[in-house]
């Protein structure tokens, strides 16, 4: 059967040769569909757990694809009017990367401190060439002490900063996005660079390392596979002494690869890290076919044989050893497809392939190439044959010894197995020359790393996360990874809820604690939220409806194992604290148009029906408005004042009508005051040359559903006016009983004692309608003053 092949293959090279290499470039036509896949995520198949759970957090709240900035001065700290301006300077210009969603740093830190009855919230760095001395060392003692900020964004020696550009990748094709995104990127560095010469950059994160991969792939493909046909070349070239067999080898293994890349490419398989090194593989495996047919016809040729009979008593020998050989290959590559990583499921069947196709060529291609092409053998000398002979005496003269020596050398080396170790820290994938390890590498000494574990923690109801008991869990669940080894940093809601007590409490660091109240939590949480500008909301820490919030830990460049037995242990403490939570998940879904529309009411006519909307009237008592006060409206609606209303919650009445969100990241803060329905029209205007700050009030009754109230469902007039279909989606607690406010219709609980005297004061200090607008509603101010610069 054998010999018989073998003659067929001899007799018909002529029409073989041509047909396998037509087919070989018609199969590599594919190559040209090949595409690099730059996204961490093709390690994970569809329906790994993980991943889905990754997704769901991501679908909460937002992802956590991101550019990290790092910025060291060479005077050795960021406090200096020149380095907050250049902080500053960058802060702005990374909004202008493409797809960036969110940009944090110490400069546009949302600063909340209390001056006198208002409460402040603004830039921490705002202006950075004009601040004294005495303001920058402020910013330093307060970026030092923030949570959010230490170890995060500020190194704890103040020599290294950061800004953090977080992208919402659309997805449709990462090939083009990522690249897009990190060349605007590097040329942003480099303008920074040419602006402020002394201060050095780095630049990490998710998208850089998924860029580096795409980029160091290609270049090790451009690089390192012409470099090892080269050495193969010259390896065989010495060793067969012929040039007419290596070429012919070269041409047998060019064919193999180009044959499977191209059907990978005909299949849709895209590159990635360890399919992209297939065809050093398919390479190595088809020379060893190669070579074997080639030293069996090469001796027989030295021995004086000629071509066609060497060749077919190479052949003779080697069809089924080469067949078997390729086959079991092709089997255990194949079974990588068991593997629960999609690059190495493609890894695995691209080799398979190549196999297939090394097989082919070795047996088919190869003998009739060696026929045709010019080919002169020179007789093996005497001595060589004597030096390989030598050698097989001395094995079989030795069996017993070296069968056993080499059994105890094989079991010392198999009792050594254990001490490998797992351990995939995808940074350590790059080495050291190259740029994004060296300046992650940066990152991790001198301020945090990239590795990060997720959770999202459900309080288990709409506006669940303003219970106390939620956020003490919460809280203890976090202190309890902030003493772990090897945790950097741990971002938590509660550090928001904690500062923000603390500043409505006079900046007393006693009351810097968490709420005792469920509904003072959802007040602070909403005043809160009002005050934010754009692009720096809560959307990356709480979900919709607030009933789950996200909690963010990051780690150092632990050891695989060492991250599963840290996450293992904080799985079993996150289940007995907050039922529910999974790590890097959360569930989504909820209506997010009465929140989105809470927050920015020129999007109410995309979302609902407009002007006139059907919408539920919380009735009196329950109307908040934040108005801005530090800019007039270029079009102030009928019988308005000029004012910009910015955010609502509950409805929004007067004179005026509401809508309109605007973002003007000219204004470092603003000062923002609520008025109720009830307020008559006036004027509101900030004296020139006024520092802009926001100061804000909220109501302090415990708000129910909205369809307990007076007036529930009624039309609401007004152009622009926005309401919200449901309180408790803005994560208001439920009703408590309580007894009836002032109007009869919110039940009012009564403002601790500090906060309700102040407030009192101030009501008295208002003109009387405005007074007894606010008296009727049942509105209590919190926190704020009238300001002497306004009428009203």
């Amino acid at each position: 059967m054998i010999p018989r092949l073998a003659e067929w293959i001899l007799r018909l090279r002529l029409l073989l040769i041509p047909l396998l290499i037509l087919l070989a470039l018609l199969a590599g036509t594919g190559a040209q569909k090949l595409h690099f896949s730059n996204d961490y995520q093709i390690f994970f198949s569809e329906e790994n757990p993980q991943l889905l759970a990754f997704e769901r957090l991501q679908d909460t709240y937002t992802q956590n694809d991101n550019i990290l900035l790092w910025l060291a001065p060479e005077n050795g700290t960021v406090f200096t009017r020149h380095n907050l301006a250049a902080v500053e300077w960058l802060t702005e210009q990374a909004w202008q990367i493409p797809y960036s969603l969110r940009v944090d740093s110490i400069s546009n830190f949302q600063h909340t401190y209390a001056e006198s009855d208002d409460l402040v919230v603004e830039d921490l760095v705002a202006d950075a060439e004009a601040l004294d001395a005495d303001r920058i060392e402020r910013i330093r003692r307060v970026a030092l002490m923030k949570p959010l900020l230490h170890n995060r964004l500020i190194a704890p020696g103040a020599d290294v900063t950061g800004v953090n550009v977080v992208l919402q990748l659309p997805g449709e094709n990462l090939t083009e996005e990522t690249p897009e995104a990190v060349a605007h990127a590097r040329a942003l560095v480099e303008r920074f660079q040419t602006r402020f010469p002394g201060i050095e950059v780095y630049t990490t994160g998710m998208v850089m390392m998924n860029n580096a991969f795409s980029e160091e792939t290609r270049h090790d493909m451009a690089t390192l596979v012409p470099a090892m046909f080269a050495i193969i070349f010259v390896v065989l070239l010495v060793l067969l002494r012929s040039l007419t067999a290596t070429l012919a080898t070269f041409a047998a293994i060019g064919l193999s690869i180009a044959t499977a890349m191209g059907l990978a490419g005909w299949l849709g398989i895209a590159l990635s890290p360890p399919s992209a090194f297939s065809p050093q593989i398919i390479m190595t495996l088809a020379l060893a076919n190669c070579v074997h047919v080639l030293v069996n016809f090469l001796h027989g040729m030295r021995l004086g044989h000629g071509r066609r009979e060497a060749m077919l008593e190479s052949l003779r020998i080697n069809i089924q050893r080469v067949f078997l050989t390729s086959l079991t290959t092709a089997i255990g590559f194949l079974s990588m497809n068991f593997s629960d990583a999609p690059p190495f499921r493609d890894l695995g069947n691209i080799v398979a392939m190549g196999m297939g196709a090394a097989f082919v060529a070795s047996i088919f291609l190869l003998p009739g190439l060696m026929l045709l092409l010019p080919l002169r053998v020179r007789p093996q000398p005497e001595a060589r044959r004597m030096a390989m002979d030598a050698l097989a005496e001395f094995v079989i003269r030795y069996k017993r010894s070296l069968l056993w020596g080499m059994g105890l050398l094989i079991l010392g080396l198999i009792a050594l197995i254990p001490k490998n170790e797992l351990n995939d820290e995808f940074v350590k994938y790059f080495d050291e020359s190259i740029e994004f390890r060296t300046h992650t590498d940066f990152a991790i000494d001198n301020l945090t790393g990239i590795y990060t574990i997720e959770y999202s923690l459900p309080a288990g109801e709409p506006g669940g996360i303003a219970d106390p008991d939620f956020l003490r869990r919460v809280e203890a669940f976090a202190d309890w990874y902030r003493e772990q080894p090897g945790v950097l940093h741990v971002n938590t809601f509660t550090d928001i809820m904690k500062r923000f007590d603390m500043n409505l409490h006079a900046d007393d660091p006693d009351w810097y604690r968490l709420p005792r109240e469920r509904n003072l939590a959802a007040q602070y949480l909403l005043l809160y939220e009002m005050s934010l500008p754009y692009g720096l909301d809560l959307n990356n820490q709480i979900n919709v409806d607030k009933s789950a919030t996200r909690l963010t830990v990051t780690v150092d460049s632990l050891s695989s194992n060492e991250l599963l037995a840290l996450e293992e242990q904080a799985r079993a403490l996150a289940a007995r604290a907050c039922p529910g939570a999974a790590g890097g998940g959360g569930e989504s879904g909820a209506d997010v148009r009465p929140y989105r529309q809470a927050q920015y009411p020129e999007h109410a006519g995309r979302d609902h029906a407009g002007a006139g909307a059907d919408i539920h009237d919380p009735g009196p008592g329950a109307a908040l408005a934040a108005h801005r006060i530090d800019q007039p409206d270029p079009q102030p609606g009928p019988g308005g004042d000029g004012l910009r209303p910015v955010g609502t919650a509950g409805r929004a009445g007067g004179a005026g009508p509401v809508g309109g969100h605007r973002h003007d990241s000219g204004n470092r803060g603003r000062r923002y005051r609520a008025f109720s329905q009830q307020v008559p029209a006036g004027t509101a205007r900030a004296a020139p040359g006024q520092r802009a700050r926001r100061a804000l009030c909220l109501p302090y009754g415990r708000h129910g559903a909205v369809d307990d109230h007076p007036g529930a469902g009624r039309r609401f007039p007004g152009a622009g006016a926005v309401g919200l279909r449901d309180q408790r989606r803005h994560g208001y607690p439920e009703r408590h009983d309580h007894p009836a406010g002032p109007a009869g219709g919110l039940p009012a609980a009564a403002p601790p004692a500090d906060l309700r005297r102040p407030a009192q004061k101030l009501l008295k200090g208002l003109p009387p309608r405005a007074a007894g607008g606010y008296q009727r509603s049942g509105m209590r101010l919190l926190m704020t003053k009238r300001l002497p610069s306004m009428e009203m």
